[in-house]
């Protein structure tokens, strides 16, 4: 199939199957791209980017994905790989990086802040860095002293779009080392009606104030290394 706009592609990944292939016109595709099923993306080499201005372009969520002919580019230079994939799904053509401790923020509500606390366990001096999430903060930015410390990230929901795919990182320049905590979610095309929704977890609901909606609940992460509230 061949698409020539983001809406165009989008459409066509949610609705792609095993196999395809998905031809891009030339021009721009603004990304985060979320790939789920096993398909080739085919370019024209520099004519067709994807990009987007922080955080990774593409994330790889199923074995057997092919990046062909396309120029990734982020417009502001971060750290940190362009392609993430998941475990076991490194995609054909193009360089990437394994995730590590993966956040998923869920769905999330147009206009509706979200405060998310995260406890962070570290050996060194640490410098956290929040990228490729539009109108996202992080305090404190610098933790001074090893240990275990809370910080707070915050998502403003006015600065987010209906549709959009979210995905971006915490950088941890932690010593001489640098590692990262990835961040993903979706924005939901149209409000839910009234008030009913609501987050679930671990048996407990948890429904939006005014403010936006803050967590407190927390879980390690895989590796032992890093506590991550969700």
């Amino acid at each position: 199939m061949q698409v020539a706009s983001l809406a165009e592609l989008r459409k066509a990944l949610r609705g792609a199957t095993s196999g395809d292939t998905i031809e891009l016109a030339p021009g721009e595709y603004r990304g985060p791209l979320i790939i789920d099923v096993p398909v080739t993306l085919r370019g024209q080499d520099r004519k067709t980017v994807v990009w987007r201005q922080g955080g990774p372009v593409i994330y790889v969520r199923t074995p057997g994905v092919r990046l062909e002919k396309l120029l990734l580019e982020r417009t502001v230079y971060r750290d940190g790989p362009l392609v993430v994939h998941d475990a076991n799904c490194a995609p054909v053509g193009r360089e990437s990086k394994a995730l590590d401790t993966l956040i998923s923020l869920g769905n999330l509500i147009p206009g509706s802040s979200l405060t998310l606390p995260l406890t962070l366990e570290v050996t060194a001096r640490t410098e956290v860095l929040v990228t490729g999430l539009h109108g996202a903060q992080v305090a404190p930015s610098v933790l001074e002293t090893p240990g275990t410390h809370t910080v707070w990230l915050t998502l403003d929901g006015n600065t987010i779009q209906r549709g959009e795919v979210l995905l971006g990182e915490l950088t941890l320049r932690e010593g001489s080392t640098t590692r990262y905590l990835w961040l993903s979610g979706m924005v939901v095309e149209t409000v839910p009606p009234g008030q009913s929704f609501c987050l679930a977890s671990r048996k407990n609901r948890l429904y939006p104030s005014p403010r936006g909606l803050m967590l407190d609940v927390s879980v390690a992460g895989h590796d032992g290394r890093h506590l991550i509230a969700a």
